[in-house]
């Protein structure tokens, strides 16, 4: 029989060897192990490193808070209409798109208008066609690679939860004094979900007496917000021909 320790359940209590390795070599991470000190068989049995004292109950009892919020919070975040994608039936592309591909980013070269006029060229990262973050274009001769802070926040817009989802249509307002008959829980007038057929309607029957040639338009507004959209130029010039 082979002279080798056997089973201490078998043969009783074969005596320690301390970083005795199969090869029969001894190896230590330390002097301290080596010599078997006392700090060092304290380091070996204690469960916490040095300097760690345990948390007073009322620091356990925040810690505990503070995960629960989080929690909630994480929760929240990922219920809010804005940021989740909308439900619908999923259906497979009659004909791929070029270069989309799931689960990979696509990266398309843009530009954004700067308030006091010009642009700065930006890159926006997209997964399957929703923008998820904007850089700045290196290649761009204005901002060469830079971002400004709208340009960084522009991409929360297309998530804000209290973002218009569609139309509404808001009661019993008049554009003069913005009082309304009808008002809801923020003090606003009261808005009711609607839709474009209902739009449609609404456009016939309202804008029926801006036909008439001696009108000219008077009394029709459109509210916009400030772009340099040749589509929207297009159209301006289109109502005002």
């Amino acid at each position: 029989m082979s002279n080798a320790p056997q089973c201490p359940s078998s043969v009783g209590h074969e005596p320690a060897s301390p970083g005795l390795a199969t090869t029969g070599r001894a190896y230590w991470s330390s002097l301290d192990e080596l010599a078997q000190t006392n700090e060092f068989k304290e380091f070996a049995q204690r469960e916490f490193p040095a300097f760690a004292s345990e948390m007073l109950a009322s620091d356990r009892r925040t810690f505990l808070k503070l995960m629960g919020a989080s929690v909630a919070l994480a929760g929240a975040a990922a219920t809010v209409p804005g940021c989740r994608r909308p439900d619908h039936r999923i259906l497979a592309y009659s004909k791929d798109p070029e270069h989309v591909i799931p689960g990979r980013p696509l990266y398309i070269a843009s530009a954004m208008p700067l308030p006091g006029g010009g642009c700065e060229g930006v890159l926006v990262e997209t997964h399957t066609g929703r923008p998820t973050k904007i850089e700045g274009n290196p290649l761009h001769f204005i901002n060469r690679g830079t971002t400004s802070v709208r340009a960084q926040a522009s991409i929360l817009d297309l998530y804000d939860p209290d973002r218009v989802p569609g139309i509404l249509d808001v009661q019993n307002i008049t554009c003069v004094t913005r009082k309304s008959d009808s008002v809801g829980e923020d003090g606003l007038p009261e808005r009711i979900a609607s839709g474009w057929h209902e739009f449609d309607a609404y456009i016939n029957n309202a804008f029926h007496r801006f036909d008439a040639a001696d009108s000219n338009g008077a009394g029709l507004f459109f509210l916009v917000g400030k772009a340099s959209s040749p589509t929207r130029d297009a159209m301006r010039s289109r109502i005002l021909a």
